[in-house]
């Protein structure tokens, strides 16, 4: 269909620049500042409905960040109208509905900005950071040559040890959003191609990006089933940590993918037009001859309900356990900037998606998913080797912020009282 202003490429080039730019700054802020509204504070015990229970912040932020993802996908479903209205009306409500909930959303922030915890701002950290990167670089990539406590060079210091050890744990942090394109190029690659896999295949009558919706569906019933399951094996003092998690994650995906390579294998063994679909003149002949519509092959689009389903657990695990470690592993005054890099990872797997390109149609789709299916199970076995010693570090880290803060909470007390 052609626009009538022919402003049709610049519309949506300038669309997705505005669109990149919007997405992009307000999920590294947002993680960001839903994480502030949780503040920094020591376990502490508390009755609720005659139980007493422990108050982590640790555990908090994990809920919260549950908590968001949830209800980011009870957004999603969103979906649903949004193309049955391009369906059945325009393409102006299907964008339409979509900008007047973020007027709505707009509204909500400024009538509640006085209830929310909105931190001071606070130094600029950047130079300090890179003078300390550049000294490790200097030394072999060594964070320790930058630490006042090493004598071994002769520079000014204006930072301390704990900065050095900031900045190492927000280096590693960064390395896993790192990993993470390998991720973020599946994940975009799964939810692209599907829509075009569910087009070779009966319908029904629906729209073949109809079934998209699914996915947040399964979001929407998966994340209160894990964070019931994190709750248990912490009551039971089992471990579950955000590497364990996202290595979970990885495998999830490559399961999805995995399971979609079989299901077009199963398309590529179904007429009309076999391992061609829709682009065999069998398909015009036994498709509607007054639509013009092409006949699919023959097998149902249902049989992509579980690929959505499998694909929502490893987002879930995945994306929840990357919020919570990055936000928590950051420096105090750069957790804008690490989110920002996180950011970062997606757009390159976009990129990355790009040259997938002459392998992303038929018949070579079902080498595309298995190929990745293995590049993932394989990345997550060696991102499980190489980050694993994190989860018992980020346990110590929790255990010993919690000991800093009770000495200072004591600390302060003491000060205080008379005499």
């Amino acid at each position: 269909m052609t626009l009538s202003h022919e402003a049709g490429l610049g519309g949506l080039i300038a669309a997705m620049i505005l669109i990149g730019l919007g997405q992009g700054g307000m999920t590294a802020v947002m993680v960001v500042f839903i994480g502030d509204q949780v503040p920094e504070s020591k376990p502490t015990v508390v009755c609720i409905k005659d139980k007493l229970v422990v108050v982590d912040r640790k555990v908090t932020i994990q809920f919260v960040f549950n908590a968001l993802f949830w209800l980011g996908n009870i957004a999603a479903i969103a979906e649903l109208p949004t193309t049955l209205m391009e369906k059945h009306i325009d393409f102006w409500p299907a964008f339409l509905m979509p900008t007047c909930v973020m007027g709505f959303c707009v509204a909500a922030l400024l009538i509640c900005k006085k209830s929310l915890i909105k931190l001071p701002p606070q130094g600029n950290v950047l130079t300090e950071a890179f003078q300390v990167l550049l000294i490790a670089c200097r030394s072999n990539f060594n964070l320790s040559a930058a630490d006042p406590m090493n004598t071994a060079h002769n520079r000014k210091i204006t930072w301390t040890s704990s900065f050095i050890h900031e900045i190492r744990r927000g280096l590693t942090a960064c390395r896993i959003m790192i990993c993470f394109t390998i991720f973020w190029l599946c994940y975009n690659q799964a939810g692209n191609n599907f829509v075009s896999q569910a087009s070779q295949m009966r319908s029904g009558g629906i729209s073949n990006d109809t079934l998209q919706v699914f996915n947040p569906i399964a979001v929407v019933i998966i994340v209160p089933m894990i964070q019931y399951l994190q709750n248990v094996l912490r009551r039971h003092k089992i471990a579950f940590g955000p590497v364990l998690r996202m290595t979970i994650a990885f495998m999830f995906t490559g399961v999805a993918l995995a399971y979609a390579a079989g299901l077009q294998q199963l398309v590529y063994s179904r007429g009309p037009c076999f391992s061609h679909p829709l682009a065999c003149s069998a398909a015009l002949e036994s498709g509607s001859s007054t639509s013009g519509e092409k006949q699919p092959n023959d097998i149902s689009v249902w049989l992509q309900i579980p690929l959505y389903a499998i694909l929502a657990i490893g987002e879930t695990f995945g994306l929840v356990a990357l919020y919570e470690y990055s936000f928590s592993e950051a420096p105090v005054n750069m957790k804008s900037l690490v989110q920002a890099i996180g950011q970062l990872t997606v757009a390159l797997a976009a990129a990355l998606g790009i040259a997938l390109g002459p392998v992303s149609k038929d018949p070579y789709v079902i080498i595309m998913y298995g190929c990745l299916a293995g590049i993932i199970g394989v990345m997550g076995v060696l991102f499980w080797m190489v980050f694993r010693k994190y989860d018992k570090e980020y346990e110590k880290q929790e255990v010993l912020s919690a000991t800093n803060l009770s000495t200072e909470s004591e600390s302060n007390d003491k000060d205080k009282s008379p005499g």
